[in-house]
């Protein structure tokens, strides 16, 4: 009998501590260099916004929400914030078993290859592998990375395309107003697909090419994060999430998407929000013919049409809105004709 009074109580702390983890997911994100909103990559989306205000590339009201109580305290914003730690609890609940990890792929997809292939073509005599060095480092960073957002790209346009994973798909647009928290608000299936497309592409990519090229297999990092991935969160890939309206010169933005081409993809209008799928990378929405460039006199409005809606500005409403209408989809579908 005490024995299943302890394992009641070590249960009953347990869930203590996971609940009080989640309500401080926010804070733990800002000093984890894991997390987008890494307090360091934050300063580096304000500086990035100073410096375009300064020089006229940005208009300064964006500046001024950017640090306004009237989006941080919007009903919208404070939605993020309840989701962000929903899906941290329902992390460590449900989905850390099925979480796949970039490194478990990259593993075994090298593994697989040097048992059933040998040494890559252009691996060094005797199919020994090279020691890390930064070029070879930065190689497969650079392959990784490409890879991960092409994935990324693919399935976001699906995500949208489909109309049962749009249910799921529009809590993300949902959002009425923008803040770095944002890109945390989705529903937690959606995420999860995400985090898995991901990662798997991440992981073969560098598997296959470390095996190519004879490499180790190891990426160039940066306080334990891809190194290319921080260096474009830090230079402003948090503004994508945010009021600063950011136009890139067209020289770059034939390569990278900037803020405001990803601030068009959350546009109520149709034709704008069916573009700009990619992550980083514009190549994706250039060979695909889903590229907008944004013009310096867009207006952009955030947000659906309340009709569109599967779900209301709730966390339970969020959670269980995309399920209620895959379930009324499927008893039409099953409903016998009168």
């Amino acid at each position: 009998m005490i024995e299943g009074i302890l394992e009641i109580s070590d249960s009953f702390h347990h869930g203590i501590s996971l609940l009080l983890e989640a309500v401080a997911a926010p804070f733990y994100a800002l000093k984890n260099p894991l997390s987008r909103v890494y307090l360091g990559y934050l300063l580096g989306g304000i500086l990035v916004a100073l410096v375009a205000v300064s020089f006229s590339w940005a208009k300064v009201d964006g500046l001024r929400k950017m640090f306004s109580r009237e989006v941080w305290l919007h009903r919208s914003s404070l939605l993020d914030l309840r989701l962000m730690m929903v899906r941290a609890l329902l992390s460590s609940l449900l989905f850390t078993p099925f979480l796949l990890e970039s490194s478990e792929s990259a593993l075994w997809m090298h593994s697989q290859l040097k048992y059933r292939l040998g040494a890559g073509p252009l691996a060094g005599l005797g199919g020994a592998e090279t020691e890390p060095t930064f070029f070879s480092l930065l190689v497969l960073a650079g392959i990784s990375f490409i890879a991960e957002d092409g994935a990324r790209y693919l399935m976001h346009r699906l995500f949208h395309r489909s109309s049962w994973l749009w249910s799921l798909h529009q809590v993300h647009h949902s959002a009425e107003v923008l803040t770095p928290f944002t890109v945390y608000r989705s529903h937690p299936f959606d995420g999860l697909v995400m985090k898995t497309v991901g990662a798997l592409a991440l992981g073969v990519s560098v598997g296959v090419a470390a095996w190519f090229f004879g490499y180790r297999l190891q990426v160039w990092q940066v306080m334990g994060v891809h190194g290319l991935s921080a260096l474009w969160i830090f230079f402003g890939a948090n503004l994508r999430h945010s009021h600063i309206f950011l136009r890139y010169p067209a020289w770059l933005e034939w390569v990278f998407l900037s803020p405001a081409a990803h601030q068009l993809h959350h546009s109520r209008t149709n034709d704008e929000s069916a573009a700009n799928f990619g992550a980083a990378l514009s190549i994706w929405d250039r060979m695909g013919g889903t590229f907008r460039r944004p013009q310096a006199d867009d207006k952009v409005e955030f947000g659906l049409d309340e009709k569109e809606m599967n779900h209301s500005q709730k966390v339970h409403s969020v959670i269980f809105g995309p399920f209620a209408e895959w379930a009324l989809r499927i008893r039409k579908i099953l409903r016998p004709v009168d």
